[in-house]
């Protein structure tokens, strides 16, 4: 009798961890991410049509939910901005790193289905061989447009800003490719955190919208 309670212990502590297994499994998984890595244009075009170029943006993303971007412009200036999972957002600017907001891995990732049952949902396009699913926000003199790809986790592949009639801007993907980016990507510079921003906004009660892909 005591070595089938024995076996049935056993059994029963093995079906447990297998539970607990699957489990875990399965978190890791819902939290896991689509690693890429896209270049963006951003481009001004006055009512004429006349396209000005406004900065390139490099956008590495990864697994883990970390993501890390570089903006170049045209007048030569850069942005480098760190967002990472239980830290925050970051903007690397000067000698010192702006706190913008939190950042964790409760987002989840957003599938064609859900988005297209948005209260804000226009079409679905294709967008450099994605299926994007068209988001319509912002007021009547200041329409945003925003093309977030399933197959990104729902990140913003594409956006079109319209002011008024006069100014359009048109942020769209050069390139796309999959798979992990280096890790040296994610490693914020060790200089000065300041929180004022952050704090301005909280304080006023506005919501930043750098976590935004």
């Amino acid at each position: 009798m005591k070595r089938v309670h024995l076996v049935l212990i056993i059994l029963i502590g093995a079906a447990v961890l297998g539970v607990i297994t699957r489990m875990s499994f399965t978190r890791a998984m819902q939290n896991k991410k689509t690693a890429y890595t896209i270049v963006l244009q951003s481009t001004e075009y006055d009512a004429s049509g006349k396209g000005t170029a406004v900065y390139t943006e490099t956008r590495y993303a990864s697994a883990n939910g970390n993501w890390y971007s570089l903006r170049l412009y045209a007048n030569g200036r850069s942005d480098e901005t760190f967002a990472l999972i239980g830290r925050g957002v970051y903007a690397k600017v000067g000698s010192k790193l702006n706190f913008l907001s939190d950042y964790d891995a409760s987002n989840p990732m957003m599938s064609l289905e859900k988005l297209q049952k948005s209260p804000n949902f226009v079409r679905t396009e294709t967008v450099l061989g994605q299926a994007a699913v068209v988001l319509k926000t912002g007021s009547p003199d200041n329409v945003v447009e925003l093309y977030r790809a399933p197959s990104l986790g729902g990140d913003i592949i594409k956006m079109v800003r319209r002011a008024g009639s006069e100014t359009i801007t048109v942020l769209e993907p050069l390139s796309l490719t999959f798979g992990e980016p280096d890790a040296s990507l994610f490693k914020m510079p060790n200089l000065p955190v300041d929180r004022k921003h952050f704090e301005e906004l909280r304080g006023s009660g506005g919501k930043d919208s750098t976590t935004e892909k």
